[in-house]
């Protein structure tokens, strides 16, 4: 029987969360994040179906995402600059998650 495979970790900094991915038996893959680092211990199955969720259907949605974020905080803090001059991705993924917000609730 095949089995998924889970691999490697990206740690935010602090090293509370932890995001794995992982590859499916069928080829496709997906992005996993929890607050256990798997790599440092054995975790119970148990233990990682509660602490295992899913954040991207693939790696390219979690990379695009991992990316436009940071550029966001860069230019937010790191650059100071207003709403109005934030760069056009910015505002592409600010107006995607309000129109997201916006059909959630209505």
């Amino acid at each position: 029987m095949a089995k998924a495979l889970t691999c490697g970790d990206v740690v935010e900094r602090q090293g509370c969360l932890f995001w794995y991915l992982h590859l499916l038996p069928d080829g496709r893959h997906e992005v996993l994040c929890g607050g256990e680092a798997y790599d440092l211990r054995v975790v119970p199955q148990e233990e990682a179906h509660e602490d295992l969720v899913r954040v991207a259907d693939d790696f390219d949605r979690f990379i695009a995402r991992f990316w436009i974020e940071n550029l966001a905080w860069y230019e937010v803090v790191g650059q100071k600059r207003s709403d109005e001059d934030l760069s056009e991705p910015v505002w592409e993924y600010v107006r995607q998650y309000a129109s997201a917000g916006a059909s959630a609730v209505g």
